[in-house]
């Protein structure tokens, strides 16, 4: 019933479309305005104006050029000239669809939605369908095909509803693995089921990624890196996945070595990459999410004009934590201590701020012996790691300065030592996508 009043619909469009084309004979007019026929001074578009899809073509060619048997065609014509001339603006708009994507990135997505499939779909059939649609409306991804997974295990009962209004139970789960990069994981298996669905909702909550939609197709992206994970490919009203394996990513600059510099050594500033000579100053202009997630902080404090005359005359040393989470050698402090004439840092690992006495001794130690200088001035806050080597540090003639209560940035030098190393930590657990509670 349902298929008879469409076709009925579709016949009547065309009988009208037929109708307007022969109710009335223009081929005869001439407009008394531009002298040319097919229409009269009343449509002229010298006289009404021109519409939006003439484009940039001659004003004078008139309105169909005398060639059109009635208004209907001749819109027709003009309209598949304008397609025809202006290829490049209509591919311009389509691409507007997918925000970020590069000219690179984009013709390498045309190539792929293009090229035609060794096998067509069956969401119908017995055979195994190799094809996964991305589906806004299921609760979680699904197969019909349990020998499309792996690492498959038994689960309670689960009701499925099924799109023809049955249900099937659900009792096995695995992974769909397409490549070692793109997995998905908690796949149901339901045995009435004749097609492979990915779940919209558990895809982005899962893998953390983005979806494009557009009028042909949709993109799905990692939301942090902007990498391209899959497209979309438009086919039946369905929205078919095709796996997208080493595309770069959006915003990629030549090569994408700048980024990929960027990231490797823990998102730098723009002027330590410049150092780099396979960067240089590709990235002078670009934003990197990731840095502006992991370094927001306050104004920064005037730097100071005091610097000592040669290596380890001052040091400046502050020590961090403790942190909620151990690392592999079960620390959960760092001391940090900073040249004040080199900027050299040095960061040790502690269990216990008890070992910080003993590490500055050791410390001293290690100058003394391997650079043949003498610690003069240390500098810290209040703190009592600190505080209680005041009699140490008069026996061995050493200068020990104290910042005020509540000000930190007069011990600033490895207080900023200590932000960016706190930052580089933020930006690579951003990068790699780490839960929160690391």
């Amino acid at each position: 019933m349902r298929g008879r009043e469409q076709q009925a619909s579709q016949v009547a469009f065309v009988a009208r479309a037929g109708s307007g084309g022969r109710s009335k004979d223009k081929s005869r007019m001439v407009c008394s305005a531009c002298k040319k026929k097919g229409h009269t001074a009343e449509t002229c578009f010298q006289v009404i104006g021109y519409p939006e899809w003439w484009g940039e073509r001659s004003r004078q060619a008139g309105r169909g050029g005398g060639r059109g048997t009635g208004r209907g065609r001749g819109m027709i014509r003009a309209n598949a000239t304008m397609v025809q001339g202006d290829e490049g603006l209509s591919q311009e708009a389509e691409k507007s669809g997918y925000v970020g994507l590069s000219n690179e990135q984009w013709g390498t997505l045309i190539k792929l939605l293009e090229e035609k499939q060794g096998t067509e779909p069956r969401l119908n059939g017995k055979s195994i369908s190799l094809d996964w649609v991305l589906d806004t409306g299921a609760s979680n991804h699904m197969t019909g095909y349990c020998d499309l997974l792996v690492e498959k295990k038994y689960m309670m009962s689960c009701s499925i509803g099924l799109p023809n209004g049955n249900r099937s139970l659900s009792r096995e789960k695995g992974t769909m693995v397409f490549d070692a990069d793109f997995k998905l994981k908690n796949v149901l298996f339901v045995p009435d089921l004749r097609c492979n669905l990915i779940s919209v909702s558990q895809l982005v909550r899962d893998l953390d990624v983005v979806l494009q939609i557009a009028n042909k197709g949709c993109v799905v992206h990692d939301r942090t890196t902007r990498i391209l994970s899959g497209a979309g490919e438009l086919r039946d009203g369905l929205y078919f996945f095709r796996r997208l394996s080493k595309i770069s990513a959006f915003y990629s600059n030549k090569d994408g070595v700048g980024d990929v510099w960027h990231q490797w050594l823990g998102h730098p500033s723009s002027g330590v990459l410049d150092l780099i000579p396979v960067v240089g100053r590709s990235r002078e202009n670009s934003v990197c999410e990731i840095c502006v997630k992991a370094k927001h902080c306050r104004e920064v404090f005037h730097q100071s004009d005091n610097k000592s005359d040669e290596i380890f005359h001052m040091i400046h040393v502050d020590l961090w934590g403790p942190y909620r989470s151990p690392t592999l050698c079960n620390s959960f402090y760092f001391l940090t201590i900073v040249d004040d004439y080199s900027r050299g840092v040095w960061v040790y690992l502690l269990q216990d701020k008890r070992q910080v006495p003993q590490t500055l001794k050791n410390f001293q130690v290690m100058v003394s012996r391997q650079f043949g200088k003498e610690v003069k001035v240390i500098c810290s806050d209040n703190g009592r790691e600190f505080t209680c080597l005041a009699s140490e540090f008069r026996e061995r003639g050493i200068i020990h300065q104290t910042s005020c209560v509540y000000t930190p940035q007069q011990n600033g030098r490895v207080e900023c030592k200590h932000s960016h190393i706190l930052n580089m930590a933020r930006a690579l657990m951003f990068q790699a996508s780490l839960p929160v509670k690391f």
